[in-house]
């Protein structure tokens, strides 16, 4: 028979092209392209729309200062070593949101194809499983702060520098006429990685059993292997020794301050050390149940489940396909149809003890200072250390359950396809998340388009979520302060729940107000503040005013914290073009209804009736109206005052039915225009009795 082109007698041979796909499907550069896909889907698909979190804000605060004297005395009280990080790539990659998140994604990549690459070279005929361990750590349920890019950016370069480490140790047992000088490098990257932060110092420990099981084979005994093994670790002591001798012994925290990252208290360890171990020991088996167990339950959660919510539907499909296409590659990875058992149980032996002692000592820097991964809002970072451990774990236990490789693609592809669509709805929630910070900072600048220094923000919460106490000082100084010092932060927001008896004495004026953080300092008084409300979804940004005491829309402890808002602290106009949210958030967003009703309230402040009536003819052109009819009360109080009662009026009617417990407000309202009637004669009187009458006010 001739064979021509994979032709046979003129008919395609179809063992022929899954040969050639096999075949290619093999090559070296196709496990890196499906971890980058598998990441971008996970991650990146709506890269463009994220911003910054959390403590995102509080590096772009530093790095609006422009002095890295006051970004390393910042970083002086806990990690000073970490500020080289954002000293080396502020300057390439700005406060631009985008580029921090692919910078930041780039990084979890690069560590995670080092990992891969050097498992393979340890374990080479274990590709397939070490392909599944690190695309599980690609999409790790446990980790939801990937899009928290600048802060994770050390984190990150950290775990890229530990993994190029390994793979320089790989590489100087493959190259052995080079071993000097990679094992040169490996040991500086360990100890660049170590001095950047401390979650994956524990991690080292995964070094001595790398080389043990690639040596291991080549002396016949194992106690020489053993010696070996020793001998061309300590190279990588040197580093590990000089990190602990820095961390415990050089480094000081700033006088009168504690290290916020400081180990176990040691006076109740010396009280009750039984005490105190049986509490550590518990605190690390709930942490390793969690991430082992739930982390990957909690990926299907019953109400989560909206067959309604596009963003559900979107995560389980990218899953799937990302999970379908990953088990494929995987899947061509050359297999021994019987391996022997021996070798096995060896690889099963190596990779549970490898993956004990990772969780323990990637965990250790985090138990260690009394933390817990299951306690508190931001704790799933302490997931990073123990992860690689969690992984491999689970890898080799599904190994275990004796499933011939199509069956385990399946249990691993459905395991990998639930996390991507977890992170994918979690990456939305951080979406809509800054769709919310844009609003609120474009609505609070066009209401107040400049303060005067030493001005507090008074709140009852948060205004929105994703975000620590400090964040929205951070982000306000970003944008109304472009000449800030350290010493003088001329602008702070205080939630008044926390801070009242402490920061806040009391809500009445002519009280000193302070907050001191690190080597930052604001000082301000109750009687130089505004009140910002914003209910997302609801209303639009409201500066409140002691009048907004029977508003319907705010708690009886805002209203209390109306009482201290002193809309003097605004200015009319921003005397400096640097002053804008649009560095940040990007081109001011088209003008909806909130624009209007923020410019009205500001135009109200200054009497400018003139420019409220313009504003409101702008905004019935296009159509536009309120969700609340508070939003109203601008406009009201700006037709009054140009004469035209009847229609204040019928705005008031509006206002009315559209929010209930409207009556009290309205009722004030009129009362304070009582005033302005008095030189608009009868007619004005007239429309007053009306409204009064309707809205039965005493």
């Amino acid at each position: 028979m001739r064979h021509i082109n994979g032709r046979e007698g003129g008919a395609l041979n179809p063992r022929s092209l899954s040969d050639r796909l096999n075949d290619w499907l093999r090559k070296p550069w196709v496990f890196p392209v499906m971890l980058g896909i598998c990441m971008v889907f996970a991650y990146g698909l709506q890269i463009n729309l994220l911003g910054f979190y959390w403590d995102d804000w509080e590096d772009i605060f530093l790095y609006r200062l422009n002095s890295p004297v006051e970004f390393l005395k910042y970083f002086m009280y806990d990690r000073p070593t970490t500020v080289w990080v954002y000293l080396a790539f502020f300057p390439l990659l700005g406060d631009d949101p985008l580029k921090w998140q692919i910078f930041n994604l780039l990084l979890r990549y690069l560590s995670l194809l080092g990992l891969w690459w050097t498992l393979c070279q340890v374990w080479p005929k274990r590709c397939y499983e070490t392909g599944w361990l690190v695309l599980l750590l690609a999409v790790f349920p446990g980790f939801f702060q990937q899009t928290i890019a600048v802060t994770y950016s050390r984190h990150f370069i950290a775990l890229a520098l530990f993994s190029l480490s390994l793979v320089l140790t790989t590489l100087s047992f493959r190259y052995p006429r080079r071993y000097g000088w990679l094992t040169l490098l490996a040991a500086i990257c360990s100890f660049a990685q170590m001095m950047t932060i401390e979650y994956f110092v524990g991690l080292e420990i995964i070094r001595p059993v790398l080389i043990w099981v690639l040596i291991r084979d080549t002396f016949p005994k194992k106690s020489r292997a053993f010696w070996k093994t020793l001998q061309w670790w300590i190279p990588y002591l040197i580093p590990l020794i000089g990190f602990f001798t820095w961390r415990f012994l050089i480094f000081q925290t700033v006088p009168g301050t504690e290290d916020p990252n400081g180990v176990v208290n040691m006076t109740l360890l010396r009280q009750d050390p039984a005490g105190m171990v049986l509490h550590l020991i518990q605190n690390v088996i709930q942490d390793c149940l969690y991430m082992l167990v739930f982390i990957w339950t909690n990926t299907i959660e019953a109400d989560e489940i909206d067959l309604a919510s596009k963003a559900v539907w979107f995560g389980w499909v990218m899953g799937a396909f990302a999970a379908i296409s990953a088990g494929i590659v995987l899947s061509r990875e050359k297999e021994e149809i019987e391996p022997e058992p021996k070798e096995k149980k060896r690889f099963v032996r190596d990779w549970l003890f490898l993956g004990g002692i990772s969780v323990l000592a990637g965990g250790l820097p985090v138990w260690i200072t009394e933390r817990q991964v299951i306690v508190g809002q931001w704790s799933d970072r302490f997931t990073l250390g123990p992860m690689i451990g969690i992984a491999m774990i689970l890898v080799t236990l599904i190994s275990l359950l004796g499933y011939r490789r199509l069956q385990k693609t399946v249990v691993l592809g459905l395991l990998m396809a639930l996390a991507i669509s977890t992170q994918i709805r979690t990456v939305n929630r951080y979406r809509l998340n800054w769709d919310i910070q844009r609003d609120y900072y474009w609505q609070f600048f066009w209401r107040v388009p400049a303060m005067k220094p030493g001005t507090a923000l008074f709140g009852t919460k948060m205004p929105f979520g994703l975000i620590g106490d400090y964040s929205v000082s951070y982000a306000i100084n970003s944008i109304y302060a472009p000449d800030m010092t350290a010493q003088h932060i001329p602008y702070w927001f205080f939630s008044s729940m926390r801070a009242y008896g402490n920061d806040i004495p009391d809500f009445i004026p002519g009280l000193p107000v302070s907050y001191t953080i690190r080597n930052l300092k604001f000082t301000g008084s109750t009687s130089n503040g505004i009140v910002p409300n914003y209910k997302a979804g609801q209303a639009c940004v409201r500066i409140l005013r002691p009048e907004d005491e029977f508003s319907p829309l705010i708690s009886s402890s805002e209203a209390r914290l109306a009482q201290i808002s002193n809309l003097e602290q605004i200015l009319r106009e921003n005397p400096d073009p640097r002053i804008s949210p649009e560095s940040i958030f990007g081109p001011e967003p088209e003008h909806n209804w909130c624009y209007y009703y923020e410019k009205a309230d500001l135009a109200r402040q200054f009497g400018d009736w003139a420019e409220i009536a313009s504003l409101k003819d702008q905004a019935e052109e296009k159509g536009l109206s309120p969700a609340v009819g508070m939003e109203y009360e601008p406009f009201i109080e700006g037709l009054a005052q140009n004469g035209d009662w009847e229609e204040a009026y019928k705005v008031s009617v509006k206002a009315n039915e559209l929010t209930e417990n409207m009556g009290k407000t309205l009722c004030a309202d009129w009362k304070r225009l009582e005033t302005a009637a008095e030189k608009s004669g009868a007619q004005a009187g007239k429309w007053i009795e009306k409204i009064r009458t309707e809205l039965q006010c005493e």
